[in-house]
């Protein structure tokens, strides 16, 4: 006997082990074809498998879960058939986007043997969002009509490879507690690696089938069976259960290599009983992974029946698609682009409302290395962007912080005294675009004035000192839509009197952290600012209609200071949410994972101060960031220790101006200054 029949052998032991209905090759899980032409089974690899016919009915793939908040969950949203009900899942990834799979916004039509994947029509479907109840309704929910199907064009039946889809809607939605986005991951992050080995905790959400069914497709079954199990093709709750996710040549060995490649990922629940099932597809798998927030790495797709034994799930890998999905999204000039001032990345995307203006010149984003930088318009008025979930706090506390005024106006900007003629804030805060958006122009100094000695902005106060400004010096590299280099100078007219209300801050010499992670140095650190008290959905003041204006205009400015304590992330980990091109060893990021707490609008230009040993200095300028308090979303700070020589040479610049008090006397006035100040 030779290795050949031995092969047979064990094949054949195998099926008759598992089977449940007594055929070889009639199992409840594949058929097997043998050519015309061939003896039965002439050799095992003339074995040919099928793709169980259940996923035929491809609205297939929560059997075993739980009950799954929608505020847990403001993700997920339900693909309806006008006049009929739940189909598919899908993940909110834009304010206009939903992602999904393909075979569930088209269908398989044939002439003769010629068949073909057709996109249905959007007209017919309309997405559910922020609800976890479909029959009926939660309050909250907001219900969308589609504009347009985009199926991969590599998508095709019967192997469902390529099986990712988007879908654009009419009106975007409104983002708040019960709706909101989820990012997917970029590329690099998994390239190279087994998907298994990089998360182990994933879960499935949907409003799929709540039992698990035989395998046989819904379309195949008789009109009574269909009957039977009618109440449970669709949840009226959104649920979510566990998955393990197995690592691919296991998947593989257990269905087939021909139907699974590097582009899916599979779950399965040994024991059975938890799954995927019918009405999930298009829906998202989320995962925990080491230093990363919560994302979306899969898209349900088929599976052999639901919830049985040692059968794996099969999900799209999102992160293979990443610059599919982009190119999609960002298709044309005036785009809306998720909350990005300047390129299409998924980052961006994925993170917040905001348009993307991508001038006509420009190539739209072809792969990643070769991206162009585009600028988004929503930072154009919300500049002053990005405290949420903070405390109020005294001036007496932080004598530095100043609110930078625009005269007849009130509070624009925050900022930071570092000398008694001399207040450190934001370049954005003194600039405006020109004539045509290409150039950054300084403002007119005698537009605005500094408040200085007090916790509240609103109210007419004798202890506080109002300086007017004299000068405004932005930094010489600033320019948008980059926001690189977003530090300024302000000098006024009359210095300031230090007393227990008005005295100034330290910042960081370069030399401190110089060639280390600005993480590993400080965690515990304050922004401070009059900036917006509430969290926002992200999309620009200047887009809200007159209504939403009304409604938000007084939580635009705190009245009074507040402080919220922010953790300083690593630099690489803000790097991968938001991009490379971006964050720069300039930058410094913040982070509070739940949300809610943040700097907002009206904070830009304020300190971001850090402890540093026994010591308190200012480590960043408030610089900008996505929305305000969203969860998972960092907020980006100018480091000051960088810009150390550049603020020495600008305040020492003209006749008895230095850096913290000039002559070689000050040497012990600074560290007296460095002692009383902390």
């Amino acid at each position: 006997m030779n290795v050949r029949h031995l092969r047979l052998i064990v094949c054949l032991l195998m099926h008759l082990l598992t089977a449940t209905d007594s055929q070889l090759n009639v199992s409840e899980y594949d058929e097997i074809n043998v050519d015309e032409n061939d003896t039965y089974i002439k050799k095992y690899k003339d074995l040919k498998r099928k793709r169980p016919q259940r996923i035929e009915n491809e609205h297939t793939r929560i059997v075993g879960g739980n009950a799954a908040p929608v505020e847990d969950n403001p993700y997920v949203v339900s693909i309806q058939q006008i006049e009929a009900s739940h189909i598919c899942g899908g993940s909110i990834i834009h304010e206009r986007w939903i992602l999904s799979a393909s075979h569930c916004i088209t269908e398989n039509k044939c002439v003769g043997k010629n068949c073909r994947d057709v996109l249905k029509d959007p007209r017919e479907f309309q997405i559910y969002a922020g609800t976890a109840d479909l029959e009926p309704l939660s309050g909250g929910a907001q219900v969308r009509e589609i504009a347009k199907f985009v199926k991969h064009p590599s998508f095709s039946r019967p192997l469902l490879h390529n099986d990712i889809a988007l879908i654009k809607m009419k009106n975007p939605f409104v983002f708040g507690k019960k709706v909101n986005l989820i990012r997917i991951p970029q590329v690099p992050f998994l390239r190279g690696r087994d998907v298994s080995q990089n998360y182990r905790e994933c879960r499935a959400l949907g409003w799929g089938a709540r039992k698990p069914r035989s395998g046989v497709g819904y379309e195949e079954l008789s009109e009574q069976e269909k009957l039977e199990i009618q109440d449970d093709l669709v949840s009226p709750i959104l649920l979510e259960v566990s998955l393990p996710v197995i690592p691919l040549v296991w998947c593989q060995s257990l269905i087939n290599r021909q139907y699974i490649t590097t582009r899916h990922m599979c779950t399965m629940y040994v024991a059975g009983g938890k799954d995927a099932c019918e009405g999930d597809s298009g829906g998202p798998l989320v995962c925990n992974t080491t230093n990363l927030p919560l994302m979306q790495y899969g898209i349900t797709s088929w599976g052999h029946g639901c919830a049985r034994p040692n059968t794996p799930a099969v999900f799209t890998r999102t992160d293979t698609y990443y610059d599919w999905i982009q190119r999609v999204i960002s298709g044309g000039p005036n785009v809306d682009f998720y909350s990005s001032p300047y390129t299409c990345f998924i980052y961006h995307l994925i993170l917040e409302s905001a348009e993307v203006n991508v001038d006509e010149d420009y190539e739209v984003i072809k792969k990643f290395r070769t991206l162009k930088k585009k600028r988004f318009t929503k930072f154009q008025n919300q500049y002053h962007n990005r405290i949420v979930g903070g405390r109020y706090t005294s001036i007496s506390q932080h004598p530095y912080v100043v609110s930078l005024q625009q005269v007849d106006a009130g509070h624009l900007c925050g900022g930071s005294i570092i000398h008694m003629w001399w207040v450190l804030t934001a370049s954005h805060c003194i600039t405006e675009r020109g004539k045509g958006g290409n150039k950054d122009i300084l403002r007119d100094p005698r537009e605005l004035l500094i408040y200085a000695g007090v916790s509240d902005v609103q109210a007419s106060s004798t202890e506080g000192e109002l300086r007017e400004v004299t000068q405004l010096v932005k930094h010489p590299s600033f320019s948008r839509p980059l926001l690189h280099n977003d530090i300024a100078l302000i000098k006024i007219k009359n210095p300031f009197i230090f007393k227990d209300e008005v005295k100034p801050i330290l910042i960081p010499k370069e030399s401190y952290l110089k060639g280390g992670e600005v993480h590993q140095s400080y965690r515990e650190c304050k922004a401070l600012g009059w900036g917006s008290r509430q969290s926002r959905s992200g999309k620009p003041f200047h887009e809200l209609s007159e209504q939403e204006k009304e409604v938000v205009k007084n939580d635009l400015v705190s009245p009074n200071l507040k402080e919220v304590d922010l953790p300083v992330i690593p630099l690489k980990w803000c790097q991968g949410l938001i991009n490379t091109q971006y964050i720069t060893s300039r930058h410094m990021c913040t982070m509070y994972i739940p949300g809610g707490r943040d700097a907002c609008e009206g904070d830009s230009g304020g300190p971001l101060v850090c402890k540093n040993g026994d010591a308190i200095l200012q480590y960043g300028v408030t610089s900008w960031g996505h929305g305000c308090a969203l969860p998972r979303t960092p907020a980006v700070f100018t480091r000051t220790d960088t810009y150390y020589n550049w603020i020495q040479r600008i305040m020492s610049g003209g006749s008895n101006v230095d850096f913290y008090n000039s002559s070689n006397k000050t040497v012990c006035t600074n560290w007296l200054l460095f002692v009383y100040v902390i």
